[in-house]
């Protein structure tokens, strides 16, 4: 049996043989004769030591890369004369940026659900395991352990500086061998090893044991967690990430459904903000619920995991626009509008959804109401009619069930001259309470024509109003002392207009805007002859089918029954999601 030899220089155990198979050191040689056996064991020493140097000066090089004051303290640990000067640089490597190595790293994640992250380095070999749980985020699983090269392999130095050069394969003065076996970790199958200590011996081979190697400098942050935490804010998307809304069939049936924000594979950056039309069912008073959840695309709302559950202030029976900002896979922001975290909601998730009722009708208590106010008269007059207007409005917005839900039009009308517009009204259909402080603003003027007012220049603009699509109630209030003016009549003036208000309510009519009248009746109407006559036929045809209500004899509440504009309807269910957008 023959003994093994260690080699004088790399202190490795070799095969026998003429050379070292590592370091090429020769080891044997033929017979040699020589007189000055003396001087030859000099130079054999000196050989000796210069290989050995040499050979350990290499390693301090490789040990200390471009760290020159560790190179200066890696080499009082060589054989040999440490100060003699040192002229190998060590190899150069193309090494990645630890972000391009992080995006890799996520993508092995998103295929395998988890991973084990290695960072080799001198102080030792530091481990992450990053795994996928809830809301398919890639989360930091415990904390990120550092293994010391000791606990891998027990007879490695202390020494920080005197490991570093073992590391790198030297042996040093203290004549140590090299190490032969390098414990286990337990891992798993997905590993992701980042090797910064390329071209050192016992690193290296640590590191031939994985398959997925990426070499990273030295120079880049250590692996810890705020580096995995970087690296999980850029990740891409698992899956679509979605906002929880309710579809409203034609039948009033309700199905939550969700509207894609973000797609699988967007990552934090790539796009700015995405925007949303949402509407806010009427009649809500709660903040409605803003669930953004996430799940593979076509998955049930109910089925997804929730990444942001919030409570929002959005106005009822309005559009809105909402703004949602990508800040990592489970990190949704709602840039605007604002909305508030709410635990209690957040954690009924999803048995929120059992909430919905089953119909919903948006229009069940819509009303578009608009009132048209005579202005020409007596500051009296006029202001009796003003008020009767303010108190219908103030009433609707006390006494109808969903004040949300209506909206109201305003429209003043004085008499035709040259130096002033003869309408004074909204811009279309507002909200109560600016209808009613518009017309507790309206002024009133002298009349100019005593028998006749521009009721039709109002009714012309009641009919080009937006009205809301039926169910959606439709009325129409006019309020005032004189008659319109006849189409055709030789003792009255004409509409300078030539607007013919019969046709305009018989538009009306046809549209189903439903009008009532208040008529501040003046004494002229009440004589028997033909100009009273037709007045009064003219304020009947405006309160038609119903009857004309004398301003004298009514009140806010008489009014709003007369004109049926507060339906009796059962109580709808709240609805707390926001509606699919119709328009």
């Amino acid at each position: 049996m023959t003994a093994a030899l260690t080699c004088p220089v790399c202190a490795h155990v070799v095969p026998p043989g003429p050379s070292c198979t590592r370091c090429d050191w020769v080891l044997s040689g033929g017979p040699w004769l020589d007189v000055d056996a003396h001087a030859r064991r000099l130079e054999f020493h000196a050989e000796l030591t210069t290989a050995r140097r040499s050979f350990d000066v290499a390693a301090a090089v490789r040990a200390a890369g471009d760290d020159q004051a560790l190179l200066k303290r890696v080499l009082t640990h060589v054989r040999g004369d440490a100060s003699a000067e040192v002229k190998i640089r060590p190899a150069e490597h193309h090494t990645e940026p630890l972000a391009v190595v992080g995006a890799f790293a996520m993508d092995l994640v998103a295929r395998h659900g988890e991973l084990a992250v290695v960072d080799v380095r001198l102080d030792g070999v530091a481990v992450a395991r990053i795994d996928v749980r809830e809301r398919h985020v890639p989360v930091l699983t415990g904390p990120v352990r550092l293994h010391a090269w000791r606990d891998l392999m027990p007879a490695l130095p202390q020494d920080h500086d005197e490991l570093a050069l073992v590391l790198a394969g030297g042996v040093g003065r203290q004549q140590r061998r090299a190490p032969v076996e390098l414990a286990e970790l337990a891992l798993g199958t997905s590993v992701l090893v980042l090797h910064r200590l390329p071209d050192l011996p016992i690193p290296d081979e640590f590191v031939s044991r994985f398959a997925d190697v990426r070499l990273v400098a030295r120079s880049e942050p250590v692996l810890d967690a705020a580096v995995v935490a970087s690296w999980v804010a850029r990740a891409p998307l698992r899956h679509d990430v979605s906002l929880v809304l309710v579809d409203v069939d034609a039948q009033g049936v309700t199905r939550p459904v969700t509207r894609t924000l973000f797609s699988a594979g967007t990552s934090a950056g790539d796009v700015p903000v995405e925007k949303l039309i949402v509407d806010a069912p009427a009649g809500g008073r709660d903040p409605l619920v803003l669930a953004v959840v996430s799940g593979p695309a076509g998955t049930p709302p109910r089925q997804c995991e929730p990444i942001s559950v919030l409570r929002c202030e959005l106005g009822p029976g309005q559009p809105h626009e909402l703004e949602f900002r990508l800040d990592g896979p489970g990190e949704i922001t709602l840039v605007r509008p604002r909305g508030k975290a709410d635990e209690g909601t957040a954690l009924r998730w999803p048995e929120l959804l059992d909430d919905v009722p089953p119909r919903y009708r948006s229009d069940v208590n819509a009303l578009d109401f608009a009132i048209a106010v005579e202005l020409g008269g007596s500051a009296d007059t006029v202001g009796a009619r003003r008020k009767l207007a303010v108190d219908v409005l103030a009433h609707l917005a006390a006494h109808h069930p969903e004040p949300e839900a209506v909206r109201a039009a305003v429209i003043g009308y004085d008499d035709h001259r040259l130096t002033r517009a003869v309408l004074k009204s909204t811009r279309g259909f507002v909200a109560l309470q600016d209808a009613e402080d518009f017309t507790a603003a309206l002024p009133a003027s002298e009349p100019i024509e005593p028998k006749g007012a521009p009721v039709e220049d109002a009714l012309a603009v009641a009919c080009s109003l937006p009205w809301r699509p039926l169910p959606a109630a439709r009325r129409l209030l006019v309020i005032g002392g004189r008659p319109p003016h006849p189409p055709a009549d030789s003792r009255i003036s004409r509409c300078p207009h030539r607007l013919d208000w019969e046709s305009l309510v018989a538009r009306l009519d046809r549209d189903q805007v439903e009008h009532v009248a208040v008529w501040d009746r003046p004494a002229w109407t009440e004589r028997p002859n033909d100009e009273a006559r037709l007045a009064t036929r003219a304020w009947h045809a405006l309160a038609s089918p119903r009857r004309p209500m004398l301003l004298s004899g009514v009140d806010a509440a008489s009014v709003v029954e007369e004109a049926g504009a507060v339906r009796a309807t059962a109580p709808q269910p709240p609805l707390l999601f926001p509606l699919v957008p119709k328009n």
